[in-house]
């Protein structure tokens, strides 16, 4: 089943259920997905026919709160990364969206990999000081790409914190307001490419 999501069309999951998409879907660049019960989740079935997803489907707006934009991002990064058979390209772009705690995403060496494309017109924004901007732990094949990552004057966390990754790519990447720009360790094979910005790199 294809699913077309027209006229502020909205799939609420209860608490508790996840909702397997097997079809593709066409939307635009609003809220399609409401996960905000507990537990709730969107998983994407092995067909394969989804193969790219927008943080703004699960309600990240530049015009919504740091707590919504940092639940909404949080919600995208987990469920995709839920699909474990292939990567599936998580995009945001025309905007800030403010966060007010660490995006984190765990994964395994197992052939784990995550991609993030910020298309040049997205910013990531933390507002609360001694947080990271985002965190990616133990993965394989990470990409991240054209995208800022910008923290609060006083912030004292890492902009973009990389633990054991392997083989990861990061292209593009502007990262200022931190105490570590960027914080790479125990990685292997990652390159990095045009990063840019003020603070230290560790």
């Amino acid at each position: 089943v294809s699913l077309e999501f027209r006229h502020d069309g909205l799939l609420t999951v209860a608490a508790t259920k996840t909702v397997t998409i097997n079809g593709s879907i066409t939307a635009g660049l609003t809220q399609i997905f409401d996960t905000t019960a507990a537990t709730s989740a969107i998983a994407f079935g092995e067909t394969g026919l989804v193969s790219d997803v927008w943080c703004q489907w699960w309600g990240a707006l530049p015009s919504a709160s740091a707590a919504v934009n940092t639940a909404a991002i949080q919600d995208c990064f987990d469920q995709v990364h839920a699909t474990r058979d292939r990567v599936i390209n998580v995009h945001i772009c025309n905007g800030d969206y403010t966060i007010s705690d660490t995006i984190a995403l765990t994964g395994s060496l197992d052939g784990d990999g995550f991609s993030l494309n910020g298309h040049e017109t997205a910013a990531i924004i933390q507002e609360t000081n001694a947080k990271n901007g985002l965190k990616f732990d133990t993965f394989a094949g990470l990409v991240i790409k054209d995208i800022r990552i910008i923290g609060d004057t006083s912030a004292t966390g890492n902009g973009l914190w990389l633990l054991s990754n392997r083989a990861a790519k990061i292209d593009n990447v502007y990262l200022k307001g931190f105490s570590h720009a960027l914080h790479s360790e125990n990685g292997v094979l990652n390159t990095y490419n045009n990063i840019s910005g003020n603070g230290a790199l560790y």
